[in-house]
């Protein structure tokens, strides 16, 4: 797992880190999800899910914005050189990150209307969205493979009490 040592998550006073460069016992932007498990196991957490609330903020009732501290992080080569490309958006409103194709992530899925983890290796474009802070729902444009050329890593966060951090 892990995201692209060149992605930027938040820190607590708005400002984008590169995720090599965040340092343990810092703060940053997090998310707690009203009923999500607190566990590091995707046999745990992936068998979580909830409504997306539409009328709402698209999150469970009690779910709030806050900041957690990084307790720990790994950093790991790429496995083959290999990285997930995730577009979102739509027209030409998109952005992408690079993350591992292991890596988990909280989506709205479209089929089911439920918020729920998957591996980035599962997500479905236009099926599965993602959910910015707001509530609003993202569409996946594209998921794709990169090869690159060189020495480049994935970064684990561990962060608590909230595990989901956001992306800058």
């Amino acid at each position: 797992g892990g995201i692209f040592q060149e992605e930027q998550i938040t820190d607590e006073n708005g400002n984008g880190v590169a995720v090599k460069d965040v340092v343990i016992g810092n703060t940053y932007k997090s998310y707690f999800i009203e009923g999500s498990p607190d566990s590091d196991l995707p046999s745990v957490f992936t068998e979580w899910s909830d409504t997306y609330d539409s009328e709402g903020n698209g999150f469970p009732s009690g779910s709030y914005e806050t900041n957690s501290e990084l307790i720990n992080k790994f950093v790991q080569p790429l496995d083959k050189n290999m990285i997930s490309n995730v577009t979102v958006g739509s027209g030409e409103s998109t952005t992408s990150f690079r993350v591992s194709p292991t890596q988990h992530i909280l989506v709205h899925e479209q089929s089911t209307n439920l918020l729920r983890y998957k591996s980035i290796y599962e997500l479905v474009p236009n099926e599965d969205h993602l959910v910015r802070v707001s509530g609003e729902s993202i569409p996946t444009v594209s998921n794709t493979i990169e090869i690159l050329d060189g020495d480049y890593s994935s970064v684990v966060l561990d962060l608590e009490p909230g595990d989901t951090f956001l992306l800058h």
